[in-house]
């Protein structure tokens, strides 16, 4: 039992935050500010996913069994299927709809937050290592 908490804490963060996603997926939501721009919401999924790509980079980050290589790839596959799983699920939702730029968006988000995770995770390591 302690080893199944110690794989599943470190995804405890992303998977709350993927519910706050699907929570919000769920519902008809208007915006409070207007973006300027045809596509100015892509910047928001990016945003989004950002965090969602650098919650779940911490979470593969504590599967030591994994090479560093293979924690990013699990990363990335975990966040563009949930990006997917995403769009999926709005096209059932009333006066929302699927899109796949937003979709592309939310992967480049995930990709971002991954990346941003390694460069910290690096730049500590450096500093320890002086």
């Amino acid at each position: 039992m302690k080893n199944i908490l110690k794989s599943v804490f470190p995804f405890l963060p992303a998977t709350l935050y993927y519910g706050l996603i699907f929570y919000v997926s769920s519902r008809t939501v208007e915006l409070p500010v207007s973006l300027p721009g045809r596509h100015a919401d892509k910047f928001l999924h990016i945003l989004e996913f950002a965090v969602l790509g650098w919650l779940l980079a911490f979470g593969f980050s504590r599967i030591r069994s994994l090479s560093p290589r293979g924690r990013t790839a699990f990363a990335l596959l975990a966040g563009t299927v949930l990006a997917i799983l995403d769009e999926v699920h709005q096209s059932f939702v009333p006066g929302r709809n699927a899109d796949v730029w937003d979709a592309v968006a939310d992967v480049l988000g995930v990709g971002l937050g991954i990346l941003i995770f390694g460069l910290v995770i690096r730049r500590r390591a450096s500093r320890i290592g002086r």
